[in-house]
């Protein structure tokens, strides 16, 4: 045999057999018609979905809801609730930390602080949020006041009495 005509039976095999995966394709995959369930055996009936099982519910719904990564998500704890006759104490602060100092291009300096809860918000000279007023703020420190009470945050670490 000569070269030709070995590529030419080569690619007429090849031709072959792509026609006939092409036809059980057609037949497999186009013309499904699904099972049959046998003479006088009745179509199941389309089940309708009430409520939060409807078809319209998405999985990406769900997952912001119940965002596995969220730092608001964690175990509350339940506090005792302790009664006193008419003593009114000023409540404390809510935990706060200070998590940085930034200066802008104009020289002023943002605060940034985060919260009990985990979340981190800025505040410049004279902003309030969450009941804190910041005062004073230099490159290590800022000084806030809770309602008329000066709290002081400092990004220093504690110095300890003996140095190692």
């Amino acid at each position: 045999m000569s070269d030709r005509v070995r590529k030419i039976a080569v690619l007429a095999g090849i031709a072959v057999v792509f026609l006939l995966s092409l036809i059980n394709f057609y037949r497999n995959v186009i013309k499904y018609e699904g099972v049959s369930l046998g003479p006088g055996a009745s179509t199941p009936e389309p089940v309708e979905l009430q409520g939060s099982e409807r078809a319209g519910t998405s999985w990406d719904d769900v997952i912001i809801e119940k965002n596995l990564f969220s730092p608001e998500r964690g175990v509350e704890e339940e506090q005792p609730v302790f009664e006193e006759d008419g003593v009114e104490e000023a409540p404390e602060p809510p935990p706060l930390s200070l998590k940085g100092i930034v200066m802008n291009q104009y020289g002023e300096y943002t605060a940034l602080l985060q919260d009990g809860e985990g979340k981190t918000f800025r505040l410049r000279k004279g902003e309030e949020k969450n009941g804190f007023l910041l005062k004073e703020i230099d490159p290590v420190s800022v000084t806030l006041l809770w309602g008329d009470e000066p709290v002081e945050l400092t990004l220093r670490r504690v110095q300890t009495i003996e140095k190692r």
